[in-house]
């Protein structure tokens, strides 16, 4: 499903050039999205601005809240009511 519509927003994209993206909600609503994205980060990469690591990030609370949320669950993604 993630692959499907990263597929769709590069199709839109490319076929009209005038498009402005501007909400991020597509990146976060799902919480398989947001753990194979984490999961594809390479750790070796230099630290973001905030001195932050992979393997720091994935000890904060934050992450592993995310991380460790039941998709059966709430399958609608993090966000669901």
């Amino acid at each position: 499903m993630v692959e499907t519509a990263q597929i769709r927003r590069r199709q839109k994209a490319s076929s009209e050039s005038k498009l402005v993206f501007n909400s991020l909600y597509h990146h976060v609503y799902d919480v398989e999205h947001l753990r194979a994205c984490y999961e594809t980060l390479d750790g070796r990469k230099a630290v973001g601005i905030d001195g932050v690591d992979k393997e720091v990030y994935k000890k904060q609370s934050t992450c592993l809240m995310i991380l460790s949320i039941d998709v059966e669950a709430n399958p609608g993604g993090l966000f669901s009511p």
